[in-house]
């Protein structure tokens, strides 16, 4: 049943998604999209939403977003009253097959900046991908469906939303890291790679399966035949580390007009450095000549933990090295996990599903050695062979 309201005309259906249906209408003379709720229950919440919605939308202008004209409820049914977009979603114009390396270059500066007018405003979309970006004329892309967008999150334990296809580790749970920016940044390299490719970076049916491929498959290449500053933004935007992507939509943009870009970390001589970095090459040579290693490090956070060992695995790229946080809050064994999630980075395809089989059927007997485990990862304050890292970064 089509909703009604005083003085608006329903003309057609434009689209719905799992949670809402939009028509294109007619309002006081003047051509709009009104968002009705598909499911009429829980119609208070979804009042709210669309509030936050029209709020959050309100304080950020640009060519690249639709702009929220009414928000209300008539005999208690919510409606939203934005801008009207005839344009087609993306998602359809793929169905037709990749884009070329001009147009998606062409895309990916109109999506940078309409993040970036987003993301300088304090906000996150989060729920980037192909069904909630329009196509216009002359290839002109307006991001829409602002339904999930909040203020970054600041806590460890993110909730999981979106759509997982499109969502970065750090969104989906996978990995203990804040949610900022930088996660609508993956979705938009997702987005990208599937413009190119005609395919999307990874694929299951199994929405578990997919989130694990996002946090620990590396990236396939982007196609060879595309030029380098495309195939190289692609790359660092499906980065799984969030230090590892442009720091900013703003620095994203600026790269894709080719403007010298400011790196998002230098990468200065590490400074005071030299005893830990002589540790770890200690343990290195030792594990070498007698066996396995662990080490463990420690800090406060901000104090370069990651940057030490990012320099020290660069002067040993040819050597598979295990590597993985911990956290306050991580369950039993965690840290185990990841680290044999990280040979995801090395080991050939074939080998990752025994693998993930094996460690299913074994993990859970690690707790019958908590004691030796224990002992293991317990180091004494001070101890500079082997310390205690509590937190990313």
């Amino acid at each position: 049943m089509i909703p009604q309201l005083p003085g608006l005309e329903i003309l057609e259906e434009l689209g719905q998604g799992a949670r809402n249906i939009v028509y294109r209408a007619r309002l006081r003379g003047r051509l709009v999209a009104v968002k009705f709720p598909r499911r009429r229950r829980e119609l208070e919440k979804v009042y709210q939403e669309y509030l936050c919605e029209a709020s959050l939308q309100g304080r950020v202008r640009h060519p690249g977003l639709l702009e929220v004209y009414e928000v209300g409820r008539h005999q208690e049914l919510p409606f939203l009253v934005q801008e009207l977009a005839e344009p087609q979603p993306l998602s359809e114009l793929l169905k037709r097959g990749p884009y070329s390396a001009e147009d998606t270059l062409h895309l990916a500066r109109q999506l940078a900046a309409a993040l970036a007018a987003v993301h300088e405003r304090g906000l996150v979309h989060r729920d980037v991908k192909p069904a909630n970006i329009l196509m216009g004329l002359g290839h002109a892309a307006r991001l829409i469906d602002f339904g999930l967008t909040t203020r970054p999150i600041a806590s460890q334990v993110q909730v999981a939303s979106g759509t997982f296809s499109y969502s970065a580790p750090e969104q989906t749970g996978m990995l203990n890291r804040p949610l900022d920016g930088r996660a609508d940044l993956y979705a938009l390299g997702v987005v990208l790679y599937e413009c190119v490719s005609g395919e999307l970076p990874f694929r299951s049916e199994d929405p578990g399966e997919l989130m694990h491929l996002h946090a620990t498959r590396k990236a396939p290449a982007p196609p060879a035949h595309l030029p380098p500053l495309l195939s190289s933004a692609i790359t660092r935007l499906l980065a799984k580390d969030p230090d590892d992507r442009f720091a900013s939509a703003r620095a994203l943009y600026e790269f894709l007009e080719g403007q010298p870009e400011l790196p998002p970390r230098a990468r200065p001589t590490l400074v005071g450095r030299r005893s830990q970095r002589e540790v770890l090459e200690r343990h290195w040579r030792d594990a070498q000549h007698e066996g396995g290693q662990v080490v463990i490090l420690s800090g406060a956070d901000g104090t370069g933990k990651t940057a030490l060992i990012k320099e020290f695995l660069r002067s040993h790229r040819e050597h598979p090295i295990l590597r993985a946080a911990c956290f306050p809050d991580d369950p039993p064994y965690g840290v185990i996990q990841r680290l044999l999630q990280s040979m995801a980075d090395f080991l050939p395809a074939d080998w990752l599903e025994p693998l993930k089989r094996a460690a299913g059927r074994y993990l859970p007997q690690l707790a019958d050695f908590s004691p030796a485990l224990g002992r293991l990862f317990a180091v004494p304050p001070g101890d500079r062979r082997s310390t205690g890292h509590r937190a990313p970064g």
